[in-house]
């Protein structure tokens, strides 16, 4: 069972933020060299402006191998549904303002990057332990719970998130997002809208 919010999400972010450096410049700075003369240009998704997955694989290749990291999924849910209710283009709209609202509020040495339509992927670096990553999922869970207002109309999703830590659960950037992914996937089939930390015993229906 799922923890719930208590508060709002504004009071979970406060709290967060006494573990949390809230800095978007990581994130900027990458936004900048993949878009330099000769660098990595087309490196960037097309819709959220986020580095696109061979930067993440990059910078996991340049991690210390014998400290924890962690990989969250955030999966939002519900899409199909907003989709059919709203057309393809709010949809689009909403996960362009999702994108920007979470990258904002992720710790500086946080890169994050769109994975597949309707969800993303994050590498947490050098962490204490699986409860700072809790702490930033439950984070996560309640800010992306939040309204957004799309061409005059408000939207609303939540999220499942799934956690893979390394080196503990795997050793690669592919079998850690795969056991995230996996563990996203319990988490929405339970009912969505929380967490779940990669579980051996726990697969995907």
């Amino acid at each position: 069972h799922f923890p719930r919010a208590e508060g709002s999400a504004e009071e979970g972010l406060e709290l967060s933020s006494r573990r949390y450096l809230v800095d978007h410049r990581a994130l900027t700075l990458v936004s900048l060299r993949a878009s330099l003369p000769g660098g990595k240009g087309s490196q960037v998704d097309g819709l959220t402006g986020l580095p696109d997955l061979q930067l993440l694989h990059d910078r996991f290749q340049e991690l210390d191998e014998a400290t924890v990291h962690a990989v969250l999924l955030v999966k939002l849910d519900q899409m199909a549904a907003l989709q059919r209710r709203y057309g393809r283009q709010r949809c689009n709209q909403l996960i362009k303002a999702m994108a920007s609202r979470i990258s904002r509020a992720v710790p500086s040495q946080t890169m994050m990057s769109r994975w597949g339509d309707q969800q993303f992927v994050m590498l947490l670096t050098n962490i204490d332990g699986k409860e700072v990553v809790t702490a930033m999922a439950d984070t996560l869970r309640k800010l992306v719970q939040q309204p957004l207002t799309i061409d005059q109309r408000e939207m609303q999703t939540s999220a499942s998130i799934g956690i893979a830590l390394h080196p503990d659960h795997g050793k690669t950037l592919d079998v850690l997002m795969e056991l995230a992914q996996e563990a996203a996937t319990v988490a929405q089939q339970l009912g969505g809208d929380g967490y779940q930390i990669h579980d051996a015993a726990l697969v995907p229906i």
